[in-house]
């Protein structure tokens, strides 16, 4: 006789549905991860005729390709967490019924990695361009550097404005963190019942 679980269907059932579900995120992943990838190749080629140009900055240039990277390894954290959650489900039962996490979070975490990425890469791209094309502008106008700015307005940008672009910068790099933080702690979270962990 086949081993029931706690809440009505059979350890069978919880297998079978575990199994569905990886190959259905598997599926639907893929299908997330080729349409961003789309995405960022059709920036990717508008970025590089900057670049060879030379309108883009060392700082925009290194944060669109950490994001693009990021983007690119995808896949990985799509496997690695699948891994992670059919683990997670076979030590704490059925997610759907109070063992590790249920499916929807673990596809919405992936989303949210997956919009955390395509976010960060285009502040990268057009938040940088524009504070190039600024600096640039600001630059020529000798309002930069050099000695024909005054002392107050020198020390205005030492305090604001290199702040406020390091800080957009520090930004572009946290944001995908910041979704692969909520990608994992969705797969990990844990609810109540547990048959190994917890009472019903």
């Amino acid at each position: 006789m086949p081993r029931r679980h706690p809440m009505g269907g059979s350890g069978e059932d919880a297998i079978a549905y575990a199994w569905l579900m990886l190959l259905v995120f598997l599926i639907l992943g893929s299908i997330t991860y080729l349409s961003t990838m789309y995405m960022e190749n059709s920036v990717m080629g508008v970025a590089n005729k900057y670049i060879a140009k030379g309108e883009l900055s060392s700082q925009t240039v290194n944060a669109l390709n950490f994001n693009r990277s990021l983007g690119m390894y995808l896949p990985v954290f799509m496997l690695l967490g699948a891994f992670i959650w059919a683990m997670l489900r076979g030590i704490g039962g059925r997610g759907d019924t109070g063992g590790g996490a249920t499916y929807q979070a673990f596809y919405t975490g992936y989303v949210i990695l997956v919009l955390c990425c395509i976010v960060g890469f285009m502040m990268s791209f057009l938040g940088g361009y524009m504070i190039d094309t600024l600096y640039t502008q600001l630059d020529k106008a000798n309002m930069i550097q050099g000695t024909m700015i005054t002392a107050e307005w020198n020390q205005v940008q030492n305090d604001t404005m290199w702040g406020f672009i390091n800080l957009y910068y520090g930004l572009c790099y946290i944001v995908p963190c910041i979704g692969a933080v909520v990608f994992f702690q969705a797969i990990v979270r844990k609810t109540q019942g547990s048959r190994y962990t917890g009472g019903y």
